[in-house]
């Protein structure tokens, strides 16, 4: 296809043939020619690019093991926009927060790039701060470690976060 257009393509004419999808308008593509698909990760990752985001929310509970909860959107935590946004074949909730909010994040490669997620201990502190009465939490889930979490709510949280994380830390020693 491309070689019958290719001496005069134009970006916007392959996007409207949906050969190539934006990313980020005039600057990165999704190539629609690739038997490979993208990761949402990496979707996420490079719509970002240098700005602070992290991967949160529904899915860090699901993939930590806190909830049974399926997330259908994939949640970023960033300083810049608000909303919904489908990027391809992945739809996404951006959330605008403060700079304060990225503490506890860890970096993990995926597919040859570094995407930015919470830490276990942080994705557990958002839930407890989220939620009124996490009833499905009801100890120290095993991958959240005791002196990370303890040192970042004392240090990022309220006192109630706090009271909250150290009854699911003697609920844990106690079993």
């Amino acid at each position: 296809m491309i070689e019958k257009i290719a001496p005069n393509y134009t970006i916007s004419e392959l996007c409207k043939r949906w050969l190539i999808i934006p990313i980020k308008k005039w600057h990165i593509y999704i190539n629609n020619n690739t038997n490979r698909s993208i990761n949402q990760y990496v979707v996420g990752s490079l719509y970002f690019e240098w700005q602070p985001y992290m991967f949160g929310w529904l899915h860090m509970y699901n993939f930590y093991h806190f909830t049974t909860q399926i997330a259908e959107r994939y949640t970023i935590y960033n300083t810049t926009i608000s909303g919904k946004k489908i990027i391809g074949h992945s739809k996404f909730i951006f959330k605008k927060v403060r700079p304060s909010f990225f503490y506890g994040n860890i970096r993990k490669k995926v597919d040859w790039y570094r995407v930015n997620f919470m830490s276990p201990e942080r994705a557990l502190i958002e839930l407890l701060r989220q939620t009124a009465n996490p009833e499905f939490v009801k100890v120290l889930p095993e991958n959240v470690s005791k002196d990370k979490i303890i040192s970042m709510t004392k240090k990022y949280s309220s006192k109630i976060i706090l009271q909250r994380v150290k009854d699911l830390i003697n609920a844990w020693n106690n079993n």
